[in-house]
């Protein structure tokens, strides 16, 4: 299998190409949407302590309601995605796919092993 679009429904569901050419749509797990707030240094320096404070307690207050609005937000594209004839499969178990490449993560892995292990430590 090869996966052509590492993100969510709606973006792939967006990209004619994908959909077209694809037609097959994989729920592994690893589409994931980073969703960062962020400020430059040269405006964060400028701001008192208090707005800071303001500005990140408010990005915790909307971590609940952002999670839950964008998964609402990605089941509702997936629906699209189906009722447009792609097909989605769903893995629930990924202990076969790591059996499957664990000698090639072993072979080639050693070169970025360090990351390999943050990265399978942080999906955790």
């Amino acid at each position: 299998m090869i996966c052509g679009c590492r993100k969510g429904a709606e973006a792939f569901g967006r990209i004619e190409e994908a959909r077209a050419e694809s037609g097959f749509y994989i729920l592994d797990g690893h589409q994931r949407v980073s969703e960062v707030l962020m400020v430059s240094k040269v405006t964060w320096d400028k701001l008192s302590d208090e707005d800071r404070k303001i500005i990140q307690q408010a990005a915790q207050d909307s971590v609940k309601f952002q999670k839950a609005a964008w998964d609402k937000f990605e089941k509702d594209a997936l629906a699209k995605l189906i009722q447009g004839g792609v097909i989605v499969t769903e893995v629930k178990d990924v202990t076969p796919w790591k059996a499957a490449v664990k000698s090639v993560i072993e072979k080639y892995g050693v070169e970025y092993k360090a990351e390999l292990e943050a990265s399978a430590k942080s999906a955790k």
